[in-house]
């Protein structure tokens, strides 16, 4: 049933919104099942430890890994090439079972949400399930171990001292069951209390990281531990049957409206993921296979004993397809197609049960014969008699059989390192050769900019003699997709400032010499993008630094300074700003956050409630700072992407219009002039994947009618109704869109980076036109376009 519902979930989203939940239930079912055989054969000694681990690697490595290799071969021959450094990144960390931390960060990055859907993003989960059994062995153990301890110092000896371990002989109920069920509770409360701060404050990276599912986990350890007790129970009762038959269909009806009523939008894993697990662990407990009337009969069906059969391999094959498909055929799948996806998938996951799984699993597989000498005794003459007899006794057989169990132990680890190793390569070579053809376009982009640039990018759109879009595409695809200004890179520097807004970082870029309050490292002397923090001050300007840093005031000897500000969309024009600071001997300092509008008294509707709160305290600093700071010039813009809590996304223009006046008096009543940049074009799609999709052959193919793509611009109107003779504003509407359509590729240069962020390439061929409305504000006559 759970990968059914997840297989449905990926297939048909609009049938099923909440099939993701069967991951959930797979945690369950994967902690119970462990659960049961540690408690069976606990861990006595790291021997035991890696013959469990072992037995890991065989169910796992060879499959996943097979499936990994195809994967990344179908997704370099058919996905875009804006994904190709995505695909590599994400078959390394698939092969390293690190997946669900890469997509956690990716699920934060707000550049990276726009990402096209991995065919690797599936083995998050993988990667939390792997991650659980290299830890839950070692907490069993010593849970174990615990109970041994004590039940020796506090109980006589005797024949059942030596039975505490639940696995022995011994009543484990009473001997290690106490230690072991408050040891699982602990880690199952603690990981749930986790999960419910994070699921709230963090929802997106919440979702994927392993101490937020760790409780999922542990709920079905409890359920093993406590089921030989239910069914105790069950036995005394003389009406158990009625009774167990009710718990095991309301466990499946918990997880039925569990992925009825879920969807992207429920917090998860919170509250809301007690329905499928609770219904989970009630369906494991009722243990209903042998009452009237329960759900046997269901699961006992051939085509649910198939797919339980084939449920892992299923899982790792279902979703490539899916992904990949739709790039194949040049198209979103039709039902029909959609089913026969299912079938295909199927078909290949019975083929990698039946010679993949099975074969690894068995194991002389891996392992080879133990050579010639293992088997005697240490220090015994081979040539002796008695030695001749203890090789064909029991002892010997007993000393072979642990030196092949050590050599089949060492045989099977260095297959799955093999195997991991040959995954992380190929993803590795890929990764490389995506980052050559990056530099390549680099050079090519900046070749271009240096040259002869009347046709080029910005230029086109005002020269009438140039063809709007471009004779030739200077900017490739790939290298667009990842063609975001320095400030945005969190790669490159810490210059954002992300949720929950806690950070106070400002970068400075241009002519830094003279900035003599400020110190920080210039690690690309090219760039010169320092992160700023007080001087003399020792606390990191980290991604989770949270000093709150006040610039120096202007004063006799300091050049003209410049504060950026704004969301992402203010971001954007960082690169042209630096060309022109570096030509004019400026100093551009960046006050930059990710979704958080410069709008005083707005409240926006984050996920998270903690995000609301931080964001207003990030703003109030923004502005006073800024306003306190003798700055020459405010240059800033944002989008209106997210509603202002109560309001719908029409109903929030007016109270951010509001907002954003708010800010725009507090700057003009210190005297700071201030430059308003309308919002770029936004596009239905990511630009780079258009053009990807498109070729270098139709350079006008990746437009959009400017009705859709020219979006309403709260903060540009509050700047045209502002009276101080200190706003100013500058729309650049003309310099991406021609006619009725605003294009992706303008003057041979992709525009964007993804749908809505504006390309550090495009930008840089804005500056020229950028300089006059900056002479503008600085003279105090006002421009309007």
């Amino acid at each position: 049933m759970a990968v059914l519902l997840v297989l449905v979930g990926h297939l048909w989203p609009g049938l099923l919104p909440g099939g993701f939940v069967g991951v959930d239930v797979f945690f369950v079912i994967s902690g119970y099942l462990i659960t049961s055989h540690l408690l069976r054969h606990p861990p006595r000694r790291p021997r035991d430890l890696a013959a469990f681990w072992s037995r890991r690697v065989r169910r796992l490595l060879p499959a996943a890994n097979v499936a990994i290799l195809v994967t990344l071969a179908a997704g370099l021959v058919w996905l875009p090439s804006t994904m190709f450094r995505h695909l590599a990144q994400q078959a390394i960390s698939s092969a390293l079972y690190a997946q669900n931390w890469v997509l956690a960060r990716q699920a934060v990055d707000y550049f990276a949400q726009g990402t096209a859907t991995s065919p690797f993003q599936h083995f998050w989960s993988l990667s939390v399930e792997e991650q659980f059994y290299l830890v839950w062995p070692i907490v069993i153990g010593l849970l174990a171990w615990a109970a041994v301890t004590w039940r020796r110092r506090h109980r006589p000896a005797g024949p059942a001292a030596s039975d505490a371990l639940p696995g022995g002989s011994g009543d484990s109920g009473r001997a290690g069951g106490p230690w072991l069920a408050a040891g699982l509770t602990a880690v199952a409360a603690a990981s749930f209390l986790f999960s419910l701060h994070e699921t709230a404050v963090n929802p997106d990276a919440a979702y994927f990281i392993t101490p937020t599912r760790m409780w999922e986990l542990a709920l079905g350890g409890l359920a093993a531990l406590a089921t030989p007790r239910i069914l105790a129970g069950w036995a005394r009762l003389p009406n158990a049957a009625p009774v167990r038959a009710l718990t095991a269909w309301a466990g499946l009806g918990l997880i039925a409206v569990a992925a009825a009523v879920s969807s992207s939008g429920t917090p998860f894993p919170g509250s809301w993921a007690l329905l499928p697990t609770v219904g989970a662990a009630l369906f494991i407990v009722a243990e209903s296979d042998d009452v009237p009337y329960g759900p046997h009969r269901l699961c006992r069906l051939r085509p649910v004993q198939l797919t339980g059969d084939i449920s892992y391999s299923l899982y790792l094959w279902h979703f490539p397809f899916i992904v990949i498909a739709p790039a194949a055929l040049g198209h979103q799948l039709t039902w029909y197609e959609a089913v026969a996806v299912a079938a295909v998938a199927y078909l290949v996951a019975w083929f990698s049960k039946c010679w993949i799984e099975d074969p690894f699993r068995r194991p002389g597989r891996i392992a080879w014969p133990v050579p010639l000498g293992w088997n005697r005794p240490r220090g015994a003459d081979p040539t002796s008699r008695t030695n001749r007899r203890h090789r064909t006794g029991h002892a010997s057989r007993v000393r072979h059989g642990r030196g092949q169990r050590h050599e089949s132990l060492v045989r099977v680890f260095a297959a799955g390192a093999a195997l991991m190793l040959v995954s992380s390569l190929a993803g590795g070579t890929a990764w490389g050769a995506t980052a050559r053809a990056e530099q390549a376009a680099t050079a090519a982009a900046r070749h271009a900019l240096d040259g002869d640039t009347t046709c080029v990018g910005a230029a086109a759109a005002q020269n009438p003699n140039c063809a709007f879009n471009g004779a030739t595409l200077l900017t490739s695809a790939g290298f667009a997709a990842q063609d975001m200004a320095d400030v945005q890179d969190a790669s490159a520097n810490q210059c954002w400032n992300w949720q929950p807004f806690t950070s106070r970082k400002i970068c400075s870029y241009g002519a830094t010499a003279d900035r003599t309050a400020w110190t920080g490292h210039r690690s690309d002397p090219a760039v010169a993008a320092t992160p700023l923090q007080a001087a003399g001050s020792n606390q990191s300007a980290g991604p989770t630094a949270t000093a709150t840093v006040t610039p120096p005031k202007a004063g006799a000897g300091t050049r003209l300074r410049i504060a950026l500000v704004g969301n992402s969309h203010a971001g954007v024009w960082q690169p042209a700003l630096e060309r022109l600071a570096r030509a004019a001997g400026w100093t551009v300092d960046t006050y930059v956050a990710s979704e958080c509008y410069t709008a005083l008294g707005v409240e926006e509707n984050f996920d998270g409630q903690g995000a609301t709160a931080t964001c207003q305290d990030f703003v109030r600093w923004q502005v006073q700072t800024i306003a306190s700071g003798g700055y020459d010039l405010v240059i800033t813009s944002d989008r209106l992407g997210r509603a202002v809590r109560g309001q719908s996304m029409a109903g929030s223009f007016a109270p951010v219009e509001a907002g954003f006046a708010r800010t725009l008096n507090t700057w003009t009543a210190a005297g700071i002039p201030v430059l308003v940049i309308r919002d770029q074009p936004y596009h239905s799609e990511s630009v780079p994947d258009c053009v990807a999709a498109a070729g270098s052959a139709d350079l006008a193919a990746c437009g959009t009618p400017a009705a859709e793509a020219l979006r309403p611009d709260p903060f540009y109107a509050a700047a045209q109704q502002d009276t101080s003779g200190l706003v100013h504003t500058f729309d650049p509407t003309r310099y991406f869109c021609s006619g009725q359509v605003c294009y992706g590729v303008v003057g041979g240069v992709v525009t964007h980076f993804d749908e809505g962020h504006m390309s550090a390439t495009f930008s840089r061929t804005l500056a020229p036109y950028l300089r006059p409305h900056i002479a503008a504000a600085l003279g105090g006559a006002v421009t309007r376009e």
